[in-house]
């Protein structure tokens, strides 16, 4: 799978506001936190997306993209700062996948 294809794949698990979080990879649909691998996973966070999307957990191509667009070499960081929104996260993955989509990855 191409990064271009697990950036979108990864935005969809976090289309909305209820599918995404902070402070872990992943949460039940109870708020627990969970893998983000594990089937009860209902939301994720931004790098908990790419990693339930990323066929055999390579998420180190996908990642690439989304540092060059965060401008920062921590995702985590970036998807937990205070202030941070739902629609930078999805917007930030868009981008990342546009930008993969146009090198042609």
């Amino acid at each position: 799978m191409k990064p271009s294809d697990v950036l979108r794949k990864a935005t969809e698990k976090i289309a909305t506001p209820d599918k995404w979080t902070r402070g872990t990879f992943a949460r039940t649909a109870n708020g627990l936190a969970c893998s983000s691998c594990d089937d009860a996973a209902h939301a994720f966070c931004l790098l908990g997306a790419i990693i339930s999307a990323s066929p055999l957990c390579n998420t180190e191509p996908s990642q690439q993209y989304v540092f060059r667009v965060i401008s920062d070499d921590d995702i985590t960081h970036w998807n937990d700062a205070t202030g941070r929104t739902h629609i930078e996260v999805l917007a930030a993955l868009t981008k990342a996948a546009d930008l993969a989509e146009s090198e042609g990855h």
